[in-house]
């Protein structure tokens, strides 16, 4: 896709006359492209370990940024035994989100405790709120009836940072005595099947849209979390142009729904970008999901 530059605009025109976006789903012939100079940048689509290997080329340069990407082990709130706010804890002591960081993730990325990423204004680090924990994950599962254990399906969407990162909390969770069954599902699926009707267990993905936390106010989202608190909480942010009071008040629905536990938010990923040397002006942080390139300039 080509962008042009439109000379009437009414603002600060943009620094180049145009842009091409390309697509190209081959990560080797992604990094095999920017190192011969083919292409001056890859972005949103470049993965941690790639990263760590175009770091020792003279040639490009690897930023780091925020973004609003939050990593979410979704549960459905109305199936057994998710249902039991007992077992939603349970199984968030029983994750260790440093370690997935660390090892799924080669350092990458920030462990959060609830649907609010550190670039978002009204964070706050909530992971303590459930921290991890094994032995009070087993505690916590007696006390709701599974002293014996229990089983789950666990669905992974087609991305590589849900499918490791899930693979990780599946083992996590067995050494508590859950088990679990783990499936690979196609994206069309897990749309129509997962997220349009709710029908899952438990499930992965990135929910990346800025100031998203206002799902938590609608039921038939496919969490399936009915608040009536947190709803009139929101409803209470629409009705305010107060900046402050807007931010204190989605403080209060981020803390609320992790005490309930509602999922389990695992980490929110940098936003990672390789570029050519000679490039400038790029976004090197992500405030809202789009890659833009309208101050970007090559130096001579």
């Amino acid at each position: 896709m080509r962008l042009e530059k439109y000379a009437d605009y009414y603002d600060t025109p943009a620094y180049l006359d145009a842009v091409t976006f390309r697509i190209i789903e081959d990560t080797n012939a992604q990094l095999a492209a920017l190192q011969a100079g083919d292409i001056d940048m890859v972005g949103v689509a470049l993965s941690p370990e790639n990263a760590i290997q175009l770091q020792g080329d003279a040639n490009i340069k690897v930023t780091e940024g925020s973004a609003t990407t939050e990593i979410t082990m979704a549960l459905n709130n109305t199936r057994e035994p998710l249902n039991n706010p007992l077992v939603r804890q349970a199984i968030t002591h029983a994750v260790d989100k440093t370690t997935i960081v660390e090892g799924a993730m080669f350092g990458y990325g920030t462990p959060i405790g609830s649907h609010a990423s550190p670039i978002e204004p009204y964070y706050e680090d909530l992971t303590e709120t459930y921290p991890y924990d094994p032995g009070r994950a087993r505690e916590l599962l007696a006390e709701a009836g599974y002293t014996d254990g229990l089983t789950l399906n666990f669905e992974l969407p087609p991305y590589p940072f849900e499918k490791r990162t899930g693979e990780v909390i599946a083992q996590q969770l067995s050494e508590v005595g859950i088990t679990v069954n783990l499936t690979n599902v196609e994206w069309t699926t897990w749309l129509d099947r997962i997220f349009t009707q709710g029908d899952y267990d438990m499930t992965i993905i990135g929910h990346s849209e800025p100031r998203d936390i206002g799902v938590y106010g609608n039921p038939d989202y496919y969490y399936h979390y009915d608040n009536p608190e947190v709803q009139a909480m929101l409803a209470q942010i629409d009705g305010t142009s107060d900046e402050t009071e807007q931010l204190e008040l989605y403080r209060d629905v981020a803390r609320t729904v992790a005490e309930d536990a509602v999922n389990v938010w695992v980490f929110s990923p940098p936003y990672l970008v390789a570029a050519q040397k000679n490039l400038y002006g790029y976004w090197q942080d992500q405030p809202t999901v789009a890659i833009d390139l309208t101050e970007a300039y090559l130096a001579q």
